[in-house]
């Protein structure tokens, strides 16, 4: 890959990051409204990410980590990213070291020189780490040789409690799906309480990864393994692979709270339920639907159903539009934002029963 390509895909990937940092925090979700000059907006996801170490780090994790036994002389000169976990370490007398690592496809060197900026003094055998670096040739065997401290991440299996100290490291958490927003570039944001310590973290799924999490209701138990990182003091674990967000036990999102309109209030920010009501006021802009759902008794709230591809996101906007045309109420999964100091709530299903 050229300088030029991995420039621009490190600027993606970090452009990704910084738009699940906006999103998932509660100050920077942007919705739309429903009058005509609120339409002419688009959600606003940018922010300034500085140059980091946990930049590199998480863009090194999304292009992916391959098998020890993928990387052959095809990727020399080349960058990749395996995890595996140290078998021996050999101390050269001129301070390199020489590690010896090894996964389920087998094993390979993991030279770090002495003139790299690395600080070696906290690897240990038997640790599981990702390490990142160029692919070399030494006596006929290929080797990936780190270049910097952030090359070399921990793979934590189990933390008591995820904290910015574990930034960088990857982590297995087992955990129950609090909400679960749908972003109209199809990038899906999760919230999961961790189960061992009640702590609640993002868990953004890029559409670059393409996990699957349609089939992933509200209230699911979910083994997520994946790097940490922080962005606007909330913690993040970023999975890379279907493998990484495991289903243990499916939720039922139809068991969620129903909570009449009139009892939404600012403190709900964030949080997921099923509401009823009726639909007026609806229009269409870009393919996001804007709409306002209400109980019947004079109280009524600004509803978003924003555009993403796929059959079952036209069968949402089908619902709603026959709702409105026909003036019968409808059941929607939301959740409950505030935009313009008004309450907003993005409907993330249509339930085909009142």
């Amino acid at each position: 890959m050229g300088e030029n390509s991995k420039l621009i895909v490190a600027l993606v990937l970090i452009g990704a990051v910084a738009i699940v940092g906006v999103l998932l925090s509660n100050q920077d979700i942007i919705l739309l409204d429903n009058d005509s000059e609120e339409n002419e907006q688009l959600i606003e996801a940018t922010a300034n990410y500085g140059s980091t170490a946990e930049d590199s780090n998480i863009t090194n994790y999304l292009e992916g980590v391959v098998s020890i036994n993928e990387v052959t002389e095809e990727f020399l000169d080349q960058t990749v990213s395996i995890e595996g976990t140290v078998q021996s370490i050999d101390h050269h007398e001129d301070n390199h070291i020489f590690l010896e690592v090894s996964d389920e496809t087998g094993s390979m060197s993991v030279p770090i020189f002495a003139d790299k900026d690395i600080d070696h003094s906290s690897i240990s055998e038997d640790e599981t780490y990702i390490f990142t670096g160029s692919v070399n040739e030494f006596q006929g065997e290929v080797e990936v040789v780190p270049e910097n401290q952030s090359d070399i991440n921990l793979v934590n299996s189990s933390p008591t409690t995820i904290t910015e100290d574990h930034v960088g490291e990857v982590v297995n958490i087992e955990a129950q799906l609090l909400t679960k927003h749908n972003h109209p570039d199809g990038h899906v944001f999760m919230t999961v309480l961790n189960k061992d310590t009640d702590e609640e973290i993002d868990v953004p799924v890029f559409n670059e990864s393409e996990i699957a999490t349609e089939d992933i209701p509200i209230d699911s138990t979910l083994k997520v393994h994946g790097m940490v990182n922080t962005y606007n003091d909330n913690l993040q674990v970023i999975p890379q692979n279907q493998e990484d967000l495991q289903v243990i036990e499916k939720g039922d999102d139809e068991g969620l709270e129903l909570i009449d309109i009139g009892h939404i209030s600012e403190e709900d920010r964030g949080k997921m339920f099923d509401v009823r009501g009726s639909v007026s006021s609806l229009n269409e802009h870009d393919g996001h639907l804007f709409f306002s759902l209400s109980n019947g008794e004079e109280e009524e709230i600004d509803a978003v159903l924003f555009e993403a591809h796929g059959e079952e996101i036209e069968g949402r906007k089908v619902r709603i539009r026959d709702a409105y045309n026909n003036d019968f109420p409808i059941r929607v999964l939301t959740m409950v934002n505030i935009y313009n100091d008004e309450l907003q709530i993005i409907v993330e299903k249509v339930y085909n029963e009142y």
